[in-house]
Protein backbone atom coordinates (compact mmCIF):
# COMPACT_ATOMS: atom_id res chain seq x y z
CA UNK A 1 0.00 0.00 0.00
CA UNK A 2 1.40 3.31 -0.83
CA UNK A 3 0.00 6.34 0.52
CA UNK A 4 1.35 9.92 -0.74
CA UNK A 5 1.87 12.55 1.21
CA UNK A 6 1.87 15.46 -1.84
CA UNK A 7 0.43 15.77 -5.49
CA UNK A 8 2.64 14.32 -8.17
CA UNK A 9 4.11 16.77 -10.14
CA UNK A 10 2.94 18.17 -13.52
CA UNK A 11 3.74 16.09 -16.96
CA UNK A 12 7.17 17.69 -17.88
CA UNK A 13 7.42 18.55 -21.52
CA UNK A 14 8.06 15.84 -24.42
CA UNK A 15 11.50 15.57 -25.77
CA UNK A 16 12.65 17.88 -28.44
CA UNK A 17 13.32 17.39 -31.74
CA UNK A 18 15.93 19.27 -33.24
CA UNK A 19 15.15 22.91 -32.64
CA UNK A 20 17.53 25.63 -32.44
CA UNK A 21 16.03 27.44 -30.01
CA UNK A 22 17.00 27.77 -25.96
CA UNK A 23 15.34 24.67 -24.64
CA UNK A 24 15.23 23.17 -20.98
CA UNK A 25 16.36 19.79 -20.67
CA UNK A 26 13.79 17.41 -17.88
CA UNK A 27 16.56 17.37 -15.34
CA UNK A 28 14.15 18.27 -12.89
CA UNK A 29 12.43 14.79 -13.78
CA UNK A 30 14.30 12.73 -11.16
CA UNK A 31 12.85 14.17 -8.53
CA UNK A 32 9.76 12.28 -8.65
CA UNK A 33 10.89 9.19 -9.62
CA UNK A 34 14.54 7.35 -10.65
CA UNK A 35 17.52 6.43 -8.84
CA UNK A 36 17.60 10.32 -7.59
CA UNK A 37 14.52 9.31 -5.83
CA UNK A 38 15.94 6.20 -4.47
CA UNK A 39 18.46 7.77 -2.89
CA UNK A 40 15.95 9.31 -0.35
CA UNK A 41 14.13 6.08 0.28
CA UNK A 42 14.81 3.95 3.43
CA UNK A 43 13.11 0.65 3.33
CA UNK A 44 12.44 -1.88 5.95
CA UNK A 45 11.79 0.43 8.95
CA UNK A 46 10.06 -2.30 11.46
CA UNK A 47 7.75 -0.83 14.52
CA UNK A 48 6.30 -2.28 17.20
CA UNK A 49 3.47 -0.19 19.54
CA UNK A 50 1.23 -0.56 21.90
CA UNK A 51 -1.09 1.82 22.88
CA UNK A 52 -4.96 2.02 23.79
CA UNK A 53 -6.32 0.96 20.27
CA UNK A 54 -5.15 -0.45 17.14
CA UNK A 55 -6.28 2.59 15.24
CA UNK A 56 -4.04 4.83 18.00
CA UNK A 57 -1.18 2.29 17.86
CA UNK A 58 -0.80 2.23 14.05
CA UNK A 59 -0.73 6.29 14.19
CA UNK A 60 1.27 6.15 16.86
CA UNK A 61 3.97 3.28 14.70
CA UNK A 62 3.74 5.65 11.42
CA UNK A 63 5.32 8.87 13.14
CA UNK A 64 7.99 6.52 14.54
CA UNK A 65 8.91 5.09 11.55
CA UNK A 66 9.34 8.56 9.93
CA UNK A 67 11.26 9.46 12.64
CA UNK A 68 13.09 6.64 12.62
CA UNK A 69 13.78 6.77 8.39
CA UNK A 70 14.79 10.13 8.84
CA UNK A 71 17.89 9.41 11.49
CA UNK A 72 18.84 6.50 8.85
CA UNK A 73 18.93 9.28 6.28
CA UNK A 74 20.43 11.51 7.62
CA UNK A 75 23.40 8.80 8.80
CA UNK A 76 23.22 7.77 4.76
CA UNK A 77 24.04 11.10 3.40
CA UNK A 78 26.60 12.70 6.00
CA UNK A 79 29.48 11.76 6.98
CA UNK A 80 30.56 10.27 10.40
CA UNK A 81 34.07 12.56 10.64
CA UNK A 82 31.54 15.41 11.05
CA UNK A 83 30.18 14.16 14.12
CA UNK A 84 26.95 15.79 12.99
CA UNK A 85 23.65 15.64 14.73
CA UNK A 86 20.51 15.80 12.56
CA UNK A 87 18.07 18.81 13.39
CA UNK A 88 15.75 18.41 15.91
CA UNK A 89 12.79 18.18 14.39
CA UNK A 90 8.70 17.21 15.41
CA UNK A 91 6.52 14.99 14.45
CA UNK A 92 4.76 17.34 12.14
CA UNK A 93 8.79 18.87 10.83
CA UNK A 94 9.36 15.25 9.90
CA UNK A 95 6.27 14.48 8.11
CA UNK A 96 6.29 17.55 5.84
CA UNK A 97 9.63 16.12 4.46
CA UNK A 98 7.86 12.99 3.71
CA UNK A 99 6.24 11.90 0.13
CA UNK A 100 4.87 9.01 0.59
CA UNK A 101 5.10 5.90 2.81
CA UNK A 102 4.60 2.19 1.99
CA UNK A 103 3.37 -0.88 4.23
CA UNK A 104 5.38 -3.62 3.28
CA UNK A 105 3.98 -5.76 6.23
CA UNK A 106 1.79 -5.35 9.19
CA UNK A 107 0.03 -7.11 12.11
CA UNK A 108 -2.30 -5.81 14.46
CA UNK A 109 -3.97 -7.00 18.25
CA UNK A 110 -7.05 -5.03 19.84
CA UNK A 111 -3.83 -2.82 21.23
CA UNK A 112 -0.59 -3.56 18.97
CA UNK A 113 0.70 -2.45 15.69
CA UNK A 114 3.34 -4.25 14.08
CA UNK A 115 4.54 -3.16 10.79
CA UNK A 116 7.22 -2.71 8.24
CA UNK A 117 7.74 0.72 5.94
CA UNK A 118 9.14 2.13 3.48
CA UNK A 119 9.51 5.77 3.32
CA UNK A 120 10.44 8.24 0.96
CA UNK A 121 11.44 11.93 1.37
CA UNK A 122 11.41 14.76 -0.84
CA UNK A 123 14.63 15.67 -2.03
CA UNK A 124 14.28 18.94 -1.98
CA UNK A 125 12.90 19.37 0.94
CA UNK A 126 15.89 17.64 2.78
CA UNK A 127 18.24 19.24 0.14
CA UNK A 128 17.05 22.32 1.88
CA UNK A 129 16.92 21.52 5.40
CA UNK A 130 20.46 20.35 4.71
CA UNK A 131 21.70 23.49 3.85
CA UNK A 132 19.77 25.98 5.86
CA UNK A 133 21.47 24.33 8.98
CA UNK A 134 24.67 24.35 7.59
CA UNK A 135 25.14 21.05 7.08
CA UNK A 136 27.31 18.99 4.69
CA UNK A 137 25.82 15.99 2.70
CA UNK A 138 26.44 14.24 -0.28
CA UNK A 139 23.16 12.58 -2.19
CA UNK A 140 25.38 11.21 -5.69
CA UNK A 141 24.99 7.39 -5.60
CA UNK A 142 28.18 5.67 -6.68
CA UNK A 143 28.20 2.89 -9.30
CA UNK A 144 28.44 -0.39 -8.02
CA UNK A 145 32.18 -1.02 -6.29
CA UNK A 146 33.44 -4.58 -7.39
CA UNK A 147 34.96 -6.15 -4.62
CA UNK A 148 38.09 -8.72 -5.21
CA UNK A 149 38.76 -10.53 -2.10
CA UNK A 150 42.08 -11.85 -1.62
CA UNK A 151 42.50 -14.43 1.22
CA UNK A 152 46.14 -14.44 2.08
CA UNK A 153 44.85 -16.12 5.85
CA UNK A 154 46.73 -19.23 4.84
CA UNK A 155 49.82 -17.75 3.56
CA UNK A 156 49.53 -17.22 -0.16
CA UNK A 157 46.99 -15.17 -2.17
CA UNK A 158 44.40 -16.74 -3.11
CA UNK A 159 41.71 -14.99 -5.02
CA UNK A 160 39.79 -18.06 -7.21
CA UNK A 161 41.48 -21.24 -7.01
CA UNK A 162 38.65 -22.11 -4.42
CA UNK A 163 36.21 -20.66 -1.85
CA UNK A 164 37.90 -18.63 0.85
CA UNK A 165 36.48 -18.09 3.94
CA UNK A 166 37.09 -14.45 3.26
CA UNK A 167 35.44 -14.58 0.03
CA UNK A 168 32.36 -16.74 1.63
CA UNK A 169 31.81 -14.00 4.15
CA UNK A 170 31.65 -10.95 1.45
CA UNK A 171 29.03 -13.16 -0.65
CA UNK A 172 26.92 -13.37 2.45
CA UNK A 173 27.22 -9.36 2.99
CA UNK A 174 23.57 -7.82 3.13
CA UNK A 175 23.24 -4.93 0.34
CA UNK A 176 24.43 -2.19 1.80
CA UNK A 177 21.42 0.73 1.95
CA UNK A 178 24.17 3.86 1.50
CA UNK A 179 25.35 5.50 -1.81
CA UNK A 180 27.81 2.88 -2.86
CA UNK A 181 26.46 -0.64 -3.66
CA UNK A 182 28.85 -3.72 -3.82
CA UNK A 183 28.85 -6.48 -6.06
CA UNK A 184 30.94 -9.89 -5.59
CA UNK A 185 31.75 -11.40 -8.69
CA UNK A 186 31.07 -14.77 -9.25
CA UNK A 187 33.96 -16.63 -9.47
CA UNK A 188 33.02 -18.08 -13.15
CA UNK A 189 35.95 -18.98 -15.68
CA UNK A 190 35.57 -15.29 -17.58
CA UNK A 191 36.40 -13.87 -13.98
CA UNK A 192 39.48 -16.01 -13.54
CA UNK A 193 40.66 -15.43 -17.21
CA UNK A 194 39.81 -11.60 -16.93
CA UNK A 195 41.98 -11.27 -13.75
CA UNK A 196 44.29 -13.29 -11.22
CA UNK A 197 45.63 -12.97 -7.87
CA UNK A 198 49.18 -11.25 -9.01
CA UNK A 199 47.65 -8.81 -11.44
CA UNK A 200 44.82 -7.57 -8.65
CA UNK A 201 47.58 -6.92 -5.96
CA UNK A 202 49.65 -5.67 -8.56
CA UNK A 203 46.79 -2.78 -9.42
CA UNK A 204 47.11 -4.74 -13.40
CA UNK A 205 44.83 -0.96 -14.40
CA UNK A 206 43.71 -2.98 -17.92
CA UNK A 207 42.69 -6.46 -15.66
CA UNK A 208 40.79 -4.10 -13.46
CA UNK A 209 39.31 -2.19 -16.26
CA UNK A 210 38.87 -5.38 -18.05
CA UNK A 211 36.34 -7.35 -15.22
CA UNK A 212 34.70 -3.54 -14.14
CA UNK A 213 33.33 -3.33 -17.59
CA UNK A 214 31.14 -6.52 -17.02
CA UNK A 215 29.83 -5.98 -14.10
CA UNK A 216 28.58 -2.92 -15.08
CA UNK A 217 30.90 -1.48 -11.95
CA UNK A 218 32.41 2.09 -11.05
CA UNK A 219 35.27 1.03 -8.83
CA UNK A 220 37.12 -2.21 -8.19
CA UNK A 221 38.22 -2.16 -4.15
CA UNK A 222 41.19 -5.47 -3.98
CA UNK A 223 40.69 -6.13 -0.33
CA UNK A 224 43.41 -8.41 1.35
CA UNK A 225 42.99 -10.08 4.46
CA UNK A 226 45.39 -11.52 6.81
CA UNK A 227 46.50 -12.49 10.29
CA UNK A 228 47.53 -9.64 12.02
CA UNK A 229 51.22 -8.78 11.61
CA UNK A 230 51.62 -10.24 7.86
CA UNK A 231 49.66 -7.10 6.07
CA UNK A 232 51.80 -3.92 5.88
CA UNK A 233 50.43 -0.24 6.22
CA UNK A 234 50.16 1.23 2.82
CA UNK A 235 53.11 4.25 3.08
CA UNK A 236 52.02 8.22 2.76
CA UNK A 237 53.36 7.86 -0.50
CA UNK A 238 51.91 4.88 -1.73
CA UNK A 239 51.77 4.68 -5.61
CA UNK A 240 49.08 2.44 -7.66
CA UNK A 241 51.21 -0.67 -7.05
CA UNK A 242 50.26 -2.41 -3.60
CA UNK A 243 51.79 -2.33 -0.51
CA UNK A 244 53.43 -5.68 -0.51
CA UNK A 245 52.96 -7.97 2.51
CA UNK A 246 55.48 -7.58 5.33
CA UNK A 247 57.91 -10.12 6.55
CA UNK A 248 55.55 -12.78 8.54
CA UNK A 249 56.92 -12.53 12.24
CA UNK A 250 57.73 -15.84 14.17
CA UNK A 251 55.19 -17.90 14.48
CA UNK A 252 52.50 -17.37 17.25
CA UNK A 253 52.04 -20.30 19.55
CA UNK A 254 48.99 -22.46 17.83
CA UNK A 255 46.48 -22.00 20.60
CA UNK A 256 46.44 -18.17 20.84
CA UNK A 257 43.80 -16.41 18.88
CA UNK A 258 45.29 -13.71 15.92
CA UNK A 259 43.64 -11.07 15.07
CA UNK A 260 42.74 -9.89 11.14
CA UNK A 261 44.67 -6.89 9.25
CA UNK A 262 42.66 -5.69 6.15
CA UNK A 263 44.51 -3.29 3.19
CA UNK A 264 41.61 -1.91 0.56
CA UNK A 265 42.94 -0.49 -2.15
CA UNK A 266 40.37 1.46 -4.21
CA UNK A 267 41.17 1.89 -8.07
CA UNK A 268 38.17 4.29 -9.52
CA UNK A 269 39.69 4.94 -13.06
CA UNK A 270 39.75 8.54 -13.25
CA UNK A 271 43.69 8.63 -13.57
CA UNK A 272 44.33 9.36 -10.01
CA UNK A 273 46.46 7.31 -7.23
CA UNK A 274 44.22 4.41 -6.03
CA UNK A 275 42.47 5.50 -2.06
CA UNK A 276 44.12 2.89 0.29
CA UNK A 277 42.12 2.17 3.71
CA UNK A 278 44.13 -0.38 6.20
CA UNK A 279 42.93 -1.77 9.64
CA UNK A 280 43.61 -4.62 11.88
CA UNK A 281 41.06 -6.11 14.39
CA UNK A 282 42.27 -6.82 17.56
CA UNK A 283 42.10 -11.04 18.44
CA UNK A 284 38.96 -12.31 19.94
CA UNK A 285 38.25 -13.09 23.36
CA UNK A 286 39.77 -16.86 24.06
CA UNK A 287 37.81 -19.48 23.52
CA UNK A 288 35.99 -21.31 25.74
CA UNK A 289 35.33 -25.01 26.07
CA UNK A 290 31.71 -24.39 24.30
CA UNK A 291 28.99 -26.58 23.04
CA UNK A 292 31.04 -27.68 20.00
CA UNK A 293 27.44 -27.61 17.99
CA UNK A 294 26.88 -24.35 19.43
CA UNK A 295 26.03 -21.73 16.63
CA UNK A 296 29.15 -19.59 14.72
CA UNK A 297 28.93 -16.44 12.32
CA UNK A 298 32.07 -17.93 10.89
CA UNK A 299 31.92 -19.22 7.50
CA UNK A 300 31.42 -22.67 7.41
CA UNK A 301 34.49 -24.71 5.92
CA UNK A 302 35.33 -28.40 5.24
CA UNK A 303 36.67 -30.21 7.76
CA UNK A 304 39.41 -31.83 6.08
CA UNK A 305 40.55 -28.28 4.26
CA UNK A 306 43.57 -26.16 6.17
CA UNK A 307 42.11 -23.40 8.39
CA UNK A 308 43.17 -20.20 8.82
CA UNK A 309 44.58 -19.35 12.50
CA UNK A 310 42.67 -19.52 15.43
CA UNK A 311 40.25 -16.43 16.29
CA UNK A 312 40.77 -15.30 12.45
CA UNK A 313 37.20 -16.69 11.19
CA UNK A 314 35.54 -15.27 14.03
CA UNK A 315 36.69 -11.37 13.01
CA UNK A 316 35.94 -11.62 8.96
CA UNK A 317 32.56 -10.35 8.95
CA UNK A 318 33.26 -7.46 10.79
CA UNK A 319 36.00 -6.70 8.83
CA UNK A 320 33.75 -7.00 5.81
CA UNK A 321 31.25 -4.38 7.50
CA UNK A 322 34.07 -2.41 8.44
CA UNK A 323 35.31 -1.99 4.73
CA UNK A 324 32.12 -1.05 3.31
CA UNK A 325 31.88 1.55 6.03
CA UNK A 326 35.03 2.37 4.45
CA UNK A 327 34.15 2.89 1.01
CA UNK A 328 31.16 4.62 1.82
CA UNK A 329 32.74 7.39 3.82
CA UNK A 330 35.49 7.65 1.26
CA UNK A 331 32.96 8.35 -1.35
CA UNK A 332 30.72 10.88 1.13
CA UNK A 333 34.14 12.62 1.39
CA UNK A 334 34.41 13.11 -2.19
CA UNK A 335 31.27 13.97 -2.64
CA UNK A 336 30.18 16.46 -0.34
CA UNK A 337 27.92 19.47 -1.31
CA UNK A 338 28.73 22.62 1.66
CA UNK A 339 26.82 24.94 0.73
CA UNK A 340 23.85 25.64 -1.83
CA UNK A 341 25.97 28.07 -4.16
CA UNK A 342 24.79 26.61 -7.87
CA UNK A 343 27.74 26.80 -10.89
CA UNK A 344 27.23 27.29 -14.74
CA UNK A 345 29.58 25.55 -17.06
CA UNK A 346 29.18 26.04 -20.91
CA UNK A 347 29.73 22.27 -22.41
CA UNK A 348 29.92 20.94 -26.19
CA UNK A 349 28.07 17.27 -26.58
CA UNK A 350 28.99 15.31 -30.05
CA UNK A 351 27.02 12.80 -31.02
CA UNK A 352 26.47 10.62 -34.12
CA UNK A 353 22.80 10.33 -34.44
CA UNK A 354 19.07 11.38 -32.34
CA UNK A 355 20.17 7.96 -30.19
CA UNK A 356 23.29 8.75 -28.70
CA UNK A 357 21.73 12.72 -28.22
CA UNK A 358 18.84 11.03 -26.66
CA UNK A 359 20.78 8.70 -24.28
CA UNK A 360 23.08 11.90 -23.39
CA UNK A 361 19.96 13.74 -22.39
CA UNK A 362 18.46 11.02 -20.71
CA UNK A 363 21.66 10.23 -18.15
CA UNK A 364 22.10 13.81 -17.57
CA UNK A 365 18.55 14.45 -16.50
CA UNK A 366 19.68 11.36 -13.78
CA UNK A 367 22.50 13.44 -12.54
CA UNK A 368 20.52 14.89 -9.19
CA UNK A 369 23.10 17.85 -8.61
CA UNK A 370 22.75 19.15 -12.45
CA UNK A 371 19.73 21.51 -11.42
CA UNK A 372 19.16 22.84 -14.78
CA UNK A 373 20.34 22.37 -18.27
CA UNK A 374 19.75 24.61 -21.19
CA UNK A 375 20.38 24.26 -24.99
CA UNK A 376 21.97 26.88 -26.03
CA UNK A 377 22.59 25.86 -29.92
CA UNK A 378 21.75 22.50 -31.88
CA UNK A 379 22.84 21.02 -35.26
CA UNK A 380 22.85 17.88 -36.20
CA UNK A 381 25.91 16.75 -34.57
CA UNK A 382 26.91 18.99 -31.77
CA UNK A 383 24.60 20.42 -29.24
CA UNK A 384 26.01 23.25 -26.61
CA UNK A 385 24.77 23.29 -23.29
CA UNK A 386 24.80 26.14 -20.53
CA UNK A 387 24.43 23.51 -17.14
CA UNK A 388 24.03 24.65 -13.55
CA UNK A 389 24.79 22.98 -11.08
CA UNK A 390 25.69 22.04 -6.76
CA UNK A 391 29.47 21.70 -6.17
CA UNK A 392 32.79 22.28 -8.38
CA UNK A 393 33.61 21.01 -11.65
CA UNK A 394 35.06 18.18 -9.80
CA UNK A 395 32.29 17.15 -8.37
CA UNK A 396 30.45 17.87 -11.41
CA UNK A 397 32.75 15.20 -13.53
CA UNK A 398 32.28 12.73 -10.51
CA UNK A 399 28.47 12.75 -10.57
CA UNK A 400 28.75 12.90 -14.09
CA UNK A 401 30.94 9.30 -14.47
CA UNK A 402 28.63 7.39 -12.25
CA UNK A 403 26.05 8.21 -15.17
CA UNK A 404 28.94 7.19 -17.61
CA UNK A 405 28.96 10.94 -19.15
CA UNK A 406 32.51 12.05 -20.10
CA UNK A 407 33.44 15.67 -19.23
CA UNK A 408 36.69 16.49 -20.64
CA UNK A 409 38.22 20.01 -19.20
CA UNK A 410 39.68 22.17 -22.13
CA UNK A 411 42.97 22.54 -23.12
CA UNK A 412 44.84 25.57 -21.69
CA UNK A 413 43.89 28.86 -23.01
CA UNK A 414 46.60 30.54 -25.32
CA UNK A 415 48.21 33.69 -24.53
CA UNK A 416 46.06 36.61 -25.97
CA UNK A 417 46.81 38.04 -29.20
CA UNK A 418 47.80 41.61 -29.83
CA UNK A 419 45.63 43.37 -32.80
CA UNK A 420 46.91 46.13 -35.09
CA UNK A 421 46.18 48.93 -32.18
CA UNK A 422 49.10 48.69 -29.30
CA UNK A 423 47.57 47.08 -26.42
CA UNK A 424 43.94 46.10 -27.58
CA UNK A 425 44.13 41.63 -27.61
CA UNK A 426 42.15 40.42 -30.54
CA UNK A 427 38.99 38.74 -28.72
CA UNK A 428 39.33 34.91 -27.85
CA UNK A 429 36.27 33.01 -27.58
CA UNK A 430 36.22 31.19 -23.69
CA UNK A 431 37.16 27.61 -24.07
CA UNK A 432 34.37 24.98 -23.85
CA UNK A 433 34.36 21.57 -21.95
CA UNK A 434 32.92 18.80 -23.79
CA UNK A 435 30.72 16.21 -22.58
CA UNK A 436 29.72 12.80 -23.88
CA UNK A 437 28.43 9.47 -23.27
CA UNK A 438 30.84 6.67 -22.44
CA UNK A 439 29.14 4.17 -25.15
CA UNK A 440 29.19 6.87 -27.89
CA UNK A 441 30.54 5.56 -31.39
CA UNK A 442 33.57 8.74 -31.04
CA UNK A 443 34.69 7.34 -27.67
CA UNK A 444 34.57 3.37 -27.87
CA UNK A 445 38.13 1.97 -28.87
CA UNK A 446 38.56 -0.18 -32.07
CA UNK A 447 37.65 -3.97 -31.87
CA UNK A 448 40.60 -6.47 -30.47
CA UNK A 449 41.01 -9.86 -30.13
CA UNK A 450 39.38 -11.62 -27.84
CA UNK A 451 41.49 -12.24 -24.74
CA UNK A 452 42.19 -16.45 -24.29
CA UNK A 453 40.20 -18.16 -22.33
CA UNK A 454 42.98 -20.18 -20.41
CA UNK A 455 43.37 -19.42 -16.78
CA UNK A 456 46.42 -17.12 -15.84
CA UNK A 457 49.20 -18.83 -14.36
CA UNK A 458 48.28 -17.65 -10.28
CA UNK A 459 44.32 -19.12 -10.93
CA UNK A 460 42.68 -22.25 -11.79
CA UNK A 461 39.27 -22.57 -12.26
CA UNK A 462 36.87 -23.63 -9.74
CA UNK A 463 35.27 -26.60 -9.42
CA UNK A 464 31.70 -26.24 -10.97
CA UNK A 465 32.98 -23.76 -13.48
CA UNK A 466 30.66 -22.95 -16.41
CA UNK A 467 31.67 -23.66 -19.91
CA UNK A 468 34.31 -21.57 -21.42
CA UNK A 469 32.39 -18.58 -22.87
CA UNK A 470 32.53 -15.12 -22.41
CA UNK A 471 29.27 -13.81 -20.58
CA UNK A 472 27.77 -11.40 -19.20
CA UNK A 473 27.16 -11.51 -15.65
CA UNK A 474 23.26 -10.78 -13.87
CA UNK A 475 24.36 -7.88 -12.04
CA UNK A 476 25.69 -6.44 -15.36
CA UNK A 477 24.89 -2.90 -16.15
CA UNK A 478 25.22 -2.13 -19.71
CA UNK A 479 25.45 1.61 -20.39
Amino acid sequence: MLVSRMTLPRRLVAILAFLGAATLLPVAAISATGEGAEVFTVRNVEVDVTAGTAAAAREQAIRQAQREAFARLFDRLTPEADGQRAPPLDDGAIEQLVDAFEVEGERTSAVRYIGRFTIRFRPQAVRTLMLSNGIRYAEVMSKPVLVLPVDQTLGQPILWQRETPWRQTWEQLEPPEGLVPVLVPYGELQDVTDIGAEQALAGDQDALRRIADRYGAGAVAVVQAAPDGELAPPSPDAVPAMAQAASPPAAPAADRPRGLAVLATIHRFDGNPPETAFFELPPPSAPTMADPGAPSSAPAMAPMEPAPPLGVLELMPAAVERTVDALEQSWIAANLLETGQQNRLTVEVPFAGMEEWAETRRRLSAVPTVTRARIVSLSRSTAELDITFLGDPARLRTALAQRDLVLTEPPAAPPPAFGALPGQPIPVEPPVWRLQWRGAASLQAPSVQAPSLQAPPDAQAPAGAPPAQATTPAQSQTP
